[in-house]
């Protein structure tokens, strides 16, 4: 069992329960989880205007921004265990979400300058084009501290 909690100077705390009985307690000053984001480039729509990401999740908001599609791809892929996925945006309002990019010979990488139209969100983002979608990469990992709890927790075992 595990549960994690505010420590009175804000850093996040873990505790673990093992089936022994010993506790195990660790101050760590992140989340579990950082996340990287990498600009993969500007892909084309699909002929028929599906979007180059497998056919996920979708979002359209006239307040979208990097942050707002990168935490709705976050939340809806949370369950998935791949550590890197992807987020693209389209038509300055669309989000999608997907965990590869399609393989089609009609998928092709056009110039940023395609993917140049302002998020409506944060007019110094973009937010893809008419025909292109600005594809970002997510690679999840654990945190330095917590990967640290764990290999000490498995060494309690």
């Amino acid at each position: 069992n595990s549960s994690s909690s505010n420590g009175q100077d804000g850093q996040k705390k873990l505790s673990i329960l093992s089936t022994d009985g010993k506790n195990f307690t660790r101050n760590s000053s992140t989340g579990p989880e950082q996340v990287a984001v990498d600009l993969i480039g500007c892909y084309n729509r699909s002929s028929d205007r599906k979007p180059t990401l497998f056919r996920g999740p979708f979002l359209d908001s006239k307040s979208m921004n990097h942050k707002l599609c990168r935490n709705l791809c976050l939340n809806l892929l949370a369950n998935k265990t791949e550590l890197i996925f992807h987020f693209g945006l389209s038509n300055g309002i669309e989000c999608y979400c997907g965990v590869e990019l399609h393989s089609e010979p009609r998928l092709s990488k056009l110039n940023l300058s395609e993917c140049s139209l302002e998020c409506p969100g944060d007019s110094d983002q973009k937010c893809g084009g008419k025909d292109g979608m600005l594809v970002y990469g997510i690679n999840r990992e654990l945190s330095a501290d917590w990967k640290d709890m764990i290999s000490d927790f498995n060494e309690l075992k």
